[in-house]
């Protein structure tokens, strides 16, 4: 099964992809998104031309999620993501994965590196569960 991770950001989506077959995540790529509702475009684009069996949204794991901005936005991205799809869609604790895929990244890497980084990151987290 074909199992595609999101780091949702407001203003960059990373993305990554792995093959339960061959459990290595392969960061793709970097969306630069306008808001919300283009970023949800874009990844469900990518989903008609890639179908996937899963979605793994990243969320930051923070003491009072009910507090946290970036956790309702991440929540009710991946929500919005699983009605709008059809696909499964999980959340997945992406606590410090761009500061580790930034640690991980060579100095000068292309714009999008970290956030594609830490997506397969947060799909590392995932298949390690499994």
């Amino acid at each position: 099964m074909k199992i595609l991770a999101v780091d949702y950001g407001t203003r960059t989506v990373g993305l990554a992809a792995a093959d339960t077959a061959v459990p290595v995540p392969l960061p793709r790529a970097a969306l630069t998104v306008r808001n919300d509702r283009d970023a949800l475009d874009q990844v469900l684009r990518l989903l008609r031309e890639e179908p996937c069996g899963l979605v793994l949204v990243g969320v930051p794991a923070v003491k009072d999620p009910e507090r946290s901005w970036i956790v309702k936005k991440a929540r009710a991205f991946a929500d919005r993501l699983r009605e709008a799809s059809g696909i499964p869609v999980e959340t997945v604790d992406e606590t410090l994965t761009s500061r580790e895929a930034a640690a991980r990244l060579r100095p000068g890497a292309r714009d999008g590196a970290v956030d594609a980084g830490a997506a397969a990151l947060i799909l590392e987290v995932w298949l390690a569960r499994c």
